[in-house]
This record gives structure tokens, sequence and C-alpha cells, in this order.
């Protein structure tokens, strides 16, 4: 029920401007029978002042026509300058993968535009590789008998991201809090099941601050987000660090005409500033 709430409260000002607009326009004749609603509406509390519409049994149309052509444009108006960061859910379930096709497929949500704005290294399929291998090896150096293998690890776990709209400008956001866990798994060498218990957390960085073009809440474009987190690797979930290094994540996000986060990418940023995909992440809205 709170989501069905949530998405009408996301739509309404939009459909009013819709429908304001098309009342506006119309012919006398149907304009007239929008009167006696107008006259029936004047009797709630603090709307008294709509007698002056429809008087005497008659509508002016005149001035029903820029009532209701003011109140599409400030509907309009509010559909683009209001604060969208509300609408999103805070707390996560999340799950990663780190197989190759479901990547692929995953990175092809992005388009042309979106991609370019990754900024992904040329063949980063073999940088990927180096990636994981690099990784084991600073596991073995811990003598931690866990090791990444594409194909099969996986991970679970739950988080908190936070964003808030900006209080210096209209659709500017701010990405305040980011952390969570994570407990990956796969059966070694020998099958046995292993685990490894990492911890990630929001790092301060431009990437956090979002600025939404006014435009492009008309045109339902959606937004890709890219923070930035410290991840740290421990023995469990108490124990002090061993391993810590930067994850990037790539999101892409709609939020008309509702809410829909897409799957989202990891990426390794190396010391140029390119990024390499590493894995992808489903993330559920959680209580």
């Amino acid at each position: 029920m709170d989501s069905v709430y949530q998405e009408m409260n996301l739509l309404l000002p939009a459909i009013g401007a819709v429908l304001c607009a098309v009342a506006a326009v119309l012919p006398a004749g149907m304009l007239r029978a929008v009167g006696p609603l107008i006259k029936a509406a004047s009797k709630l509390p603090y709307l008294s002042w709509l007698e002056i519409l429809h008087k005497g049994g008659r509508s002016k149309l005149g001035l029903l026509r820029l009532a209701f052509g003011i109140a599409a444009l400030t509907s309009f108006l509010f559909v683009g300058g209001r604060d969208y960061s509300s609408f999103f859910p805070h707390r996560f379930k999340i799950r990663v993968y780190f197989d190759d096709a479901e990547l692929l497929k995953a990175l092809g949500e992005f388009n042309k535009e979106e991609l370019a704005s990754l900024n992904l290294k040329g063949n980063w399929q073999t940088t990927r590789g180096m990636y994981f291998r690099d990784l084991n090896q600073r596991l073995d150096k811990a003598k931690e008998a866990f090791r990444f293998y594409p194909t099969k690890t996986y991970g679970g776990g739950d988080g908190v991201i936070v964003g808030q709209m900006a209080h210096w400008g209209i659709q500017k956001y701010r990405i305040v809090e980011g952390h969570g866990n994570l407990v990956f798994a796969n059966d070694d060498t020998r099958g046995e099941a292993t685990t490894l218990v990492t911890a990630y957390e929001l790092r301060d960085t431009p990437e956090n601050f979002i600025t939404v073009g006014f435009l492009d809440i008309y045109r339902m474009k959606p937004l890709v987000i890219m923070p930035e987190f410290n991840q740290v690797i421990k023995r469990t979930m108490g124990s002090q660090k061993e391993i810590d290094h930067v994850l990037c994540t790539a999101t892409k996000i709609k939020f008309m005409p509702y809410v829909d986060i897409g799957t989202t990418i990891y990426l390794f940023k190396q010391d140029d500033g390119r990024r390499v995909p590493i894995g992808y992440a489903i993330y559920e809205p959680s209580q």
C-alpha cells in the first residue's frame, strides 16, 4: 500500500498538469459543464474563492480558462523543481555476481552516451582478469582461503544509501551516506564452501554531487550515478581489516513515470582514471 501511495504522490502533479492544460482549451460547451463541479468544490474549506469562477449558475469561461492555465503551469513547474530524493528507497538487499555473460548484459542496459560517461578502459576484459589475479594474490598473502572465481563467486548482504536534496540549487542532490556489508561465497578447489566478509563505506568524492537537467525531468531521461566506496575485507564481521581498496559503482536510475533502479556495475578505477568492469549487483529495496 505504501508503494502505491508513493507512486500516486509521484505522478499526481504531472497528471494534474495535463488535465488542467486540457481543461483550459476545452470547447465552451464542455467547459461550461465543469461549472457545477467548481461550485461544489467552492464549498470545501479554503476553496470558497472558487465562487468567482461560477456565479449565478453561469461559468465565467475566460476566468475558467485562465485558472486552469495557471494551475497547469504551476503543476508543470512543480514537476520540474520538486525534491525527488524521498521517492528512492534507502535500504537495500544486495546480490553480487561476477559471471561474464550477465556482466555484458548489464552493461547493455547503458546506451552509447552513458557508456562513454563510465570511461571504460579499452580491452577491459584482459585487465579484469589481471584484477582478480592480483586480488587473489593479496588474499593469499593475508593467508585467506577464499579466492575470487568470476564463474562461481557470488555475494549477498545489505546496505544503506541515502541521498538528499541540496539546498543550494534546483535539482541538485548529494549522496550523503552509504555503507553496508557483503559476504562472498564459493566452493574452493577441495569442494568446501568458503566465505569472505567485506564492508564498504561511501567515499567523499565529486561523484556524490548529482545535477539533474531541468528538461531531463520532462524528457524522463534516466540518470547514471557513480558513487565510490572504500571496501574492506575482514576475516569475520567484527575483526580488523586486512585488505582494503576502492570500488566504483555505476547505476542507471529513472524516476518518471515510476522509480526504477537498474543493475549496478562494479568497477575498478586505474591510476589513469579509466574504469574496468569487474562485476554487477542487483539492489532490492528492503525495510
